[in-house]
């Protein structure tokens, strides 16, 4: 085997212990929860048949006794808990921003009535201003 294969090799074997790791706690990206070898080759992007190469056989070996170890013991990572745990997280996010919504809410309505209340006295200044003028205007100069 040349440089360049076992490079190669070695960065199969590295994509296969990543994908492992990630199916067995629960957090796979290109495949489903399941703990099979056809999980394991779709989440590291492997051919199926590599995983029964002598190169790569003692990695899907260890998964595969793994897998069963959790099964056993009952921590395989569950689909639907997880599913449920990404949605809490969702909701929870969901209703911080809700409430942070209602608040600056709450103060653009408190900003409109302070705003109301200064044009209606503006206003009511106006009217009087004007009043004033129009007295002024029909005051007749004496000589």
């Amino acid at each position: 085997m040349n440089k360049q294969e076992e490079s190669v090799t070695a960065q199969n074997q590295r994509r296969l212990r990543e994908a492992a790791e990630r199916i067995l706690h629960g957090e796979p990206v290109k495949s489903h929860r399941e703990t099979t070898m056809t999980a394991l080759a779709d989440e590291s992007g492997l051919p199926r048949t590599y995983l029964y190469r002598s190169e790569y056989k003692s990695i899907a070996e260890e998964f595969r006794l793994e897998a069963l170890r959790l099964k056993e013991t009952s921590q395989t990572p569950d689909e639907h808990q997880a599913q449920l745990d990404k949605l809490s997280e969702a909701l929870s996010s969901a209703q911080r921003q809700t409430k942070e919504r209602n608040a600056q809410l709450r103060e653009a309505r408190e900003s409109i009535k302070r705003a109301a209340s200064q044009i209606a006295f503006l206003s009511e200044q106006n009217r009087r201003l004007r009043e004033e003028i129009h007295q002024v205007r029909n005051v007749a100069v004496l000589q």
